[in-house]
């Protein structure tokens, strides 16, 4: 009997030990959780400041036992106190936070006002219990004795646990999942503690229930947040991702309506034709604007020559283009080659210098497939603090959010600019490669 007693201390120390270590990373994770809505976070501070005071109180009680005097007898009784006084406050912390997270305003929820009288009910009879021996008290020897009313102690505790778990299935359909597993794990792992201590006197269940229910509640809550955060990142990224493409367009519309309209008093033919290519470009373009994903390279290429073909008409004899891309079954972001020959085109045609000529080319590597834009132009030699080209940089930005490419800017042998970019196979196409 003395050996088995002597096991179960061994494993209450043990695990109000641990949950004292548990309680103080749990509170660090939650003070230092910067991804948590700021109610959220303020939440889980002061519920593992609660639980840390409420495991060390225990643990405190538990190491005055060891010394049989006046003195650490007076201890372990105020520190059995203080844990059934804190953990008493998490009942009605519990219901606040199921109401703040299914939007019901707890100011008016009866349920709620159950729970605080059922607490206050607890704490008084708690106050009561330390001049009285019915409930329980310690004797002389500093031994912990249940007294015959020691189970009206525990009623307000169970009436809270059925009101919140009658608030719980009442706001259900208002929770997520991992919302739901967290309220029901911290409902029914400690009442489970309960009854274990109630019907196996010594083991520390309800402390190690509520510990253990507290790590799952912030482990799955975290895990929503967490998953929250990363929805919003994706729709953030999803919107500056649209607001960067739109960036590209204004100046090369502006330009071309102004050639329509000198062209149709000294060339009619020649306006309608770039009027149907331009027609094709803004169908293409407002087509792919609205597209998230990455696109065929064949649908990109489709859309630069048809960007070229108004240009080639505004530029004649000034703009020519080589096209060699044996490399097609690729994708890419929407708008990454024709913004690139575009800015070729701006920066390379001047009025006064000699005609541009321009050459597309692709080719497959190991790692995935390069694009090639080469320019005879003025050249163009970018700085790290200092790039003027807004639509290259929103590309190399695009590159990397949607698929991991990069962008890199050159001089060309000869003169001119190369601007290469690359695309990490997909692992459908690099099967597709092999």
């Amino acid at each position: 009997m003395t050996r088995a007693f002597e096991i179960v201390e061994i494993i209450n120390f043990s695990v109000v030990a641990a949950g004292v270590m548990v309680m103080l990373l749990g509170l660090l994770l939650a003070v230092s959780s910067e991804f948590m809505e700021r109610w959220l976070r303020r939440y889980f501070v002061v519920f593992f400041l609660l639980m840390t005071v409420y495991t060390m109180s225990d643990l405190v009680g538990q190491v005055a036992t060891i010394f049989m005097n006046p003195v650490w007898i007076n201890v372990t009784r105020w520190a059995l106190f203080v844990e059934s006084l804190v953990s008493s406050m998490l009942l009605p912390l519990i219901t606040r936070f199921l109401f703040q997270c299914t939007g019901v305003d707890w100011r008016r929820s009866r349920i709620m006002y159950a729970v605080l009288l059922a607490w206050v009910a607890y704490v008084i009879l708690l106050i009561v219990t330390q001049s009285t021996t019915m409930i329980y008290h310690f004797t002389e020897e500093g031994d912990y004795q249940r007294g015959p009313w020691y189970p009206a102690l525990l009623v307000a505790p169970v009436v809270s646990m059925l009101l919140n778990l009658a608030a719980l299935i009442k706001q259900w359909n208002k929770l997520s999942g991992n919302e739901r597993v967290a309220f029901l794990a911290y409902l029914i792992l400690p009442t489970i503690g309960m009854v274990i201590q109630m019907t196996h006197f010594g083991l520390y269940t309800i402390v190690f229930g509520t510990e253990l229910a507290g790590l799952i509640m912030f482990t799955f809550i975290l895990r929503e947040q967490m998953e929250e955060y990363a929805r919003r990142a994706e729709e953030s990224a999803q919107q500056q991702i649209s607001i960067m493409m739109l960036q590209m367009r204004p100046h090369f519309i502006c330009n071309t309506l102004t050639s329509i309209y000198y062209l149709c008093g000294s060339d009619a033919k020649k306006a309608q034709r770039v009027v149907g290519h331009f027609t094709d470009y803004l169908q293409r373009n407002f087509h792919t604007v609205t597209k998230m994903e990455p696109v065929p390279f064949a649908e990109e290429l489709e859309h630069t020559k048809a960007y070229l073909e108004v240009e080639k008409a505004r530029f004649d004899e000034q703009l020519s283009v080589t096209f060699d891309t044996p490399c097609v079954d690729f994708k890419l972001p929407a708008l990454t080659l024709q913004p690139i020959v575009e800015n070729a085109v701006k920066y390379g045609v001047l009025p006064d210098g000699d005609p541009l000529s321009i050459t597309v080319r692709t080719a497959r590597t190991a790692e995935g497939v390069v694009t090639a834009v080469e320019d005879t132009g003025p050249g163009y030699a970018p700085t790290e603090d200092d790039e003027p080209h807004i639509a290259l940089r929103n590309i190399r930005r695009r590159l990397a959010m949607m698929c991991g490419g990069t962008l890199e800017i050159l001089p060309k042998e000869g003169g001119g600019t190369v601007v290469r970019v690359f695309v990490p196979d997909a692992p459908e196409q690099s099967d597709r490669g092999s």
